[in-house]
């Protein structure tokens, strides 16, 4: 087979490797057949000059030129061959005859007649009669061709130990005495460490001919890296017994769809116990986390518990002669823009259990209202962001959107649901200023990525200053 495949392979002399260069690589190390490149390139494109695979499977001597001409990037190849060398007889294809059946046939079918024999000519012809007969008979009892398994090419010393070894295997099933137990053991053992080896080289081989221009590398570690899960075998969940026939699975498989696609029934106590179990370990992993900024929707802890910290931590600056800037700020529309995609996301990030992310989503998306007006209902609108005020889960979730808020050392950030102070200190007014304004730097960041909006006019300023009684703003 001769012809341009556009093939790149390091075994041709090629910088690279493609995926039909991989292939017909693979497949002439698998039939035992012999690559045949150019001395020279065949493509100069605009990178670098390639050598086109040219490939054979006849025994004949052979002598390729890439010539130099035309106006394209390919050359034309001159192959020569030397056709006057006999190639190889292909072996027919081997085939399963039933004998029985022939035997049969034979005798079925064909009379035995004890013909008169006078010259060449009568000879000639009752002699293709029974070749006739015989082909006719073997053609007729032929099932279908052996099944060919291709296998890997074997060097000659490694075939060399699988025939020792099958020798020897003979041996030991005829006659089954120590002396061929031990020989066949040895052969067989020779023969496992040479393979072992072989395909350990060949391993090692195909590996350092991986790279990342062509994909190979990525893949083979994406296989590697990828867990192989076994699939279970179908039972039918009421009895519980393996099935084994098609129309068993098939059954089995329409009563699972069947089940699935049914009302829920939210009235069932079983159901009602899940959820409220659930709703209980939501509630406990927040209770166990902590949320040292947090004076919230905060067990035991309320808005005066933060604003005597607030002031405490301004008394001591002053204490030590030292300014705190601080800064007041208020969320616009806090619990009705919560992002719920943001939400989930923070979920996940602090390895809530699926089951209760779940049950978040289902709580906070797909929702809609409808305004009544005495006995007029108006169009059903769709809630597409926000928590509702008073819910069972709403206090709990706004508290984890919230608790990533940057920190920065020597900022002090107090936080009380939707009201935040942020503080610095310094020395002197300017160098408690300028860490502030650093940090608002990243909390507008932070805000813009979490989808927040800031109410302008409750924001305020105030500087804190020991030198100065009077407070500014």
């Amino acid at each position: 087979m001769c012809g341009d495949f556009n093939a790149h392979h390091t075994s041709w002399n090629c910088k690279r490797i493609n995926a039909t260069g991989k292939a017909i690589y693979k497949y002439a190390h698998c039939k035992n057949l012999e690559i045949l490149p150019p001395p020279t390139p065949t493509r100069y494109g605009p990178n670098s000059a390639t050598t086109i695979d040219l490939t054979k499977n006849f025994a004949y001597r052979y002598k390729i030129e890439s010539i130099p001409d035309l106006a394209s990037d390919h050359n034309p190849v001159i192959l020569n061959f030397d056709f006057n060398i006999v190639p190889l007889i292909v072996k027919r294809q081997k085939v399963s005859t039933n004998w029985d059946n022939f035997k049969n046939y034979l005798n079925e079918n064909v009379k035995i007649i004890f013909p008169k024999i006078l010259n060449s000519n009568d000879f000639e012809n009752e002699v293709n009669k029974i070749m006739s007969d015989i082909t006719k008979a073997y053609n007729n009892n032929n099932s279908r061709p052996l099944k060919h398994h291709e296998e890997l090419y074997l060097p000659p010393h490694l075939r060399e130990l699988k025939t020792a070894r099958n020798r020897s295997k003979k041996v030991w099933q005829r006659f089954r005495d120590p002396t061929s137990t031990n020989l066949f053991n040895r052969a067989q053992a020779r023969f496992r460490n040479a393979m072992s080896k072989f395909n350990q080289s060949l391993y090692i081989s195909q590996n350092e001919q991986l790279n990342i221009y062509d994909g190979t590398l990525c893949r083979r570690t994406k296989r590697l890296k990828s867990k192989r899960s076994k699939i279970p075998q179908l039972k039918n969940p009421s009895t519980n017994p393996p099935s084994y026939t098609d129309l068993e699975k098939a059954e089995i498989i329409a009563d699972h769809l069947e089940s699935q696609f049914t009302p829920n029934d939210f009235g069932d106590p079983n159901t009602e116990r899940r959820v409220e179990k659930s709703i209980r370990e939501f509630k406990n992993e927040i209770r166990t986390s902590k949320f040292k900024k947090q004076f919230g929707f905060t067990p035991q802890l309320s808005t005066t518990h933060q604003l005597l910290r607030v002031i405490e931590h301004i008394n001591e600056e002053k204490n030590s002669n030292l300014a705190t800037a601080a800064i007041f700020l208020d969320i616009s529309k806090a619990f009705d823009k919560v992002w719920i995609e943001g939400l989930i996301h923070k979920l996940i990030a602090y390895k809530f259990t699926q089951y209760i992310i779940e049950i978040i989503q289902s709580y906070f998306t797909n929702k809609h209202f409808t305004v009544l007006v005495k006995n007029s209902d108006s169009t059903p609108g769709k809630l597409q962001a926000g928590v509702r005020q008073g819910g069972i889960l709403v206090r709990k979730s706004f508290v984890l959107f919230m608790n990533d808020i940057p920190q920065i050392r020597n900022i002090m950030i107090s936080l009380y649901a939707d009201d935040m102070a942020i503080l610095s200190q310094g020395k002197t007014p300017d160098k408690a200023i300028v860490p502030l304004q650093n940090y608002l730097k990243n909390l507008e960041a932070w805000l813009v990525r979490w989808k927040i909006k800031l109410n302008v006019d409750k924001t305020e300023a105030i500087l804190f200053n020991k030198k100065n009684d009077d407070w500014q703003k």
